[in-house]
């Protein structure tokens, strides 16, 4: 399927874009595109090369594989840019309301809940409807620090330890691989942990495990699925914008 962008209404006046500023958006799109590269070049922004990194899909492949038919549902942990993009994967990607499918209906794969809030009836409501020893919850912060986060963290922690659970069993926790409050915690509680790099920042983190590992855990291949996959998509995507913006830059 082929997608096109209608732009007419963007260039209506008055409000949109006039002729003049139109005409000297090619100096700003490749001054934009210079900058961009320079901080790619420098370390500072890392998520363009994400579909490239094999290191993290090892890792979201190893833990999912372990993980197979242990859990009911895999409950995350997180706020903001932790939350959102695998919302958007699950509803994207899984067959429609996959929270409501009979277990058949979802091939054996677990349920997909974002606690994207500190509601204390949202979470003590989904607390009381789950089986914690058959539960996986994903605690997802770069820095450790998020306070909706470990609040979540330390409701649940409390819930595991009360039932008797372990929770190196039951948790798995999405951090910076060196930074942060949430590192040497997981070293402290011995729970696995899974890699955000350094140079990317949680609103562009889709592709690193904080999306990756859910839905490798609810079946959506992170690698390639019937020819296409998380990271063969994205690749693509790249060369296309890529292609494009050589193209739109050439024209202006």
């Amino acid at each position: 399927m082929t997608l096109s962008i209608d732009y007419s209404n963007m260039m209506i006046s008055p409000g949109g874009i006039n002729a003049g500023a139109w005409k000297g958006a090619g100096r700003q799109f490749g001054a934009a595109k210079r900058g961009l590269e320079s901080l790619r070049a420098s370390g500072t922004v890392g998520f363009v090369d994400l579909p490239s990194d094999e290191a993290l899909l090892d890792q979201v492949e190893r833990f999912a594989s372990g993980a197979r038919g242990k859990y009911d549902d895999v409950v995350i942990l997180g706020i903001g840019g932790s939350a959102l993009g695998p919302i958007a994967l699950r509803t994207a990607l899984r067959p429609s309301s996959w929270n409501m499918l009979d277990e058949k209906s979802r091939s054996g794969y677990p349920r997909l809940h974002v606690l994207d809030n500190v509601d204390p009836e949202t979470i003590d409501g989904l607390l009381g409807n789950l089986r914690l020893d058959r539960t996986l919850f994903i605690v997802t912060s770069k820095s450790g620090g998020t306070a909706e986060t470990m609040a979540q963290f330390l409701i649940v922690h409390d819930r595991l330890t009360r039932a008797n659970l372990d929770v190196t069993k039951q948790m798995v926790f999405i951090t910076d691989p060196k930074q942060g409050a949430l590192r040497p915690l997981a070293e402290a509680l011995s729970v696995p942990a899974l890699d955000i790099p350094a140079s990317v920042g949680g609103r562009f983190s889709v592709l690193t495990p904080v999306g990756t590992l859910p839905a490798a855990l609810i079946g959506i291949d992170a690698r390639k699925q019937s020819g296409w996959g998380l990271r063969d998509a994205a690749v693509a995507c790249r060369h296309h914008s890529r292609e494009k913006n050589r193209r739109l830059h050439a024209i202006l």
